[in-house]
């Protein structure tokens, strides 16, 4: 390179130099010893604060934040009001203005990596964070006090039979719940932002009753009836309880109804009391004991209602309580009974325990069945009888429908 090439380098290293260092050298003297350029928190502007002013700054609002009621519920003419200290609200003022401040003074950077953040405050605005912090859990439970006073439960529709065998229906009702997650989550957003005092209205979800006017509106008859006798005491108290698990049970259509899943566990927890059992073919106190004579009458009605019967097992012994192969046995976990609604429309269960005899209706639309009218009769003797469901019209068969032959024990076995 030449001599001339070379001072001509020289020159220009000089200046750009001098353009970059004169800014430079003038951005340290205005910072020195105040918040940087270009520093705000929201729209106010921090630049040229001392140390001590930025923390006063932020300290000053969130005194006056603090001092406020914090969070404010209504609804209709309620209100509920919670102060800072109620909830463990705060608000993180000393390390607002430390992050203002180190903004070009970060003692952990150093002199170069700080006035290049200087710079870039100063042509871009930097923005500081207020963090504020609160006990969520403590929001949780007041907001499920409040659920406490506002909630509605929805009540469904129900169906009874009225004295002259009609049926009434009586319409649902919509309920109503505090949408505690939605609340939750607008509070933790609104406090981010600091709107503190924060007021929100609440505006309970409507919460439909799982069987409406609409699901029951075109039943209109006793599809399927069947009774039996019981005596009372524990026996007779484990069928009262499990019948009135099915009571007011509706099976849509298309659906299959299962009995241990409706009634549930037959555990003395769940108020269900010792009684005879029959376990691996031997007489035995279990609880809920009795129960299978509601499977059974269940079953019966089910039948006679054209319903399809999918899971269902015969006793051990032939039962005292309804003919020989027209009998349900269920158990907790390892055997069931259910079936399948395969009619046009929803049907709907009723029972009744008398304290000596319990019902059980299966109520649904009289056009499903066609005009059809069900019976059942057994062949074979009482140890393996097999049953028949006889499908009838204006008098006149339509199908002999065979269901299944029981092979049952003798009473005296084992």
């Amino acid at each position: 390179m030449s001599a001339k090439a070379k001072y001509i380098l020289l020159g220009l290293l000089i200046f750009v130099s001098t353009v970059v260092a004169i800014p430079a050298t003038v951005m340290t003297i205005v910072n020195q010893n105040r918040v940087a350029m270009g520093v705000y928190y929201g729209p106010e502007r921090l630049s040229g604060m001392s140390h001590e002013q930025v923390r006063a700054f932020f300290h000053d609002l969130a005194e006056k934040k603090l001092g406020q009621k914090a969070l404010i519920l209504t609804y209709n003419n309620k209100s509920w009001s919670y102060s800072s200290e109620d909830i463990k609200l705060s608000i993180a003022a000393d390390e607002a203005a430390e992050a203002a401040w180190r903004v070009g003074h970060d003692p952990d950077k150093n002199l170069v990596t700080n006035l290049a953040d200087q710079l870039e405050s100063a042509s871009a605005r930097k923005n500081i964070d207020l963090e504020v912090s609160y006990d969520k859990d403590i929001v949780a439970d007041k907001l499920a006090q409040i659920s406490r006073e506002i909630d509605i439960a929805p009540v469904n529709a129900t169906l009874s039979l009225q004295a002259d065998g009609s049926i009434k229906l009586q319409p649902g009702r919509n309920g109503a719940a505090v949408p505690q997650q939605e609340l939750l989550d607008k509070i933790e957003h609104y406090f981010s932002e600091l709107h503190i005092p924060l007021r929100l209205a609440i505006t309970p979800e409507v919460k439909a009753p799982a069987v409406s006017r609409g699901d029951l509106i075109q039943v209109d008859t006793i599809l399927g009836t069947y009774t039996t006798s019981y005596s009372p005491g524990d026996r007779g108290s484990n069928i009262e309880l499990a019948a009135s698990h099915l009571n007011g049970q509706l099976v849509r259509s298309g659906a299959v109804f299962s009995f241990n899943d409706t009634v549930g566990p037959r555990t003395r927890a769940a108020g269900f009391k010792d009684a005879g059992v029959i376990i691996d073919g031997k007489l035995a106190q279990d609880s809920g004991g009795g129960v299978c004579q509601v499977s059974s009458p269940l079953y019966n009605a089910v039948l006679l209602a054209g319903l399809t019967p999918v899971e269902r097992t015969a006793h051990f012994f032939p039962s005292a309580y309804c003919p020989a192969g027209r009998d349900a046995t269920v158990a907790d976990g390892l055997i069931d009974f259910t079936f399948r609604n395969q009619l046009p429309h929803n049907v709907y269960l009723l029972t009744s325990c008398s304290g000596t005899t319990i019902t059980i209706y299966v109520l649904g639309t009289r056009a499903d069945l066609n005009g059809c009218d069900i019976s059942l009769y057994t062949e074979g003797d009482t140890l393996t009888p097999s049953l028949y469901r006889v499908w009838t019209k204006n008098g006149q068969g339509l199908s002999n429908e065979f269901l299944h032959t029981d092979h049952y024990d003798p009473p005296d076995h084992g």
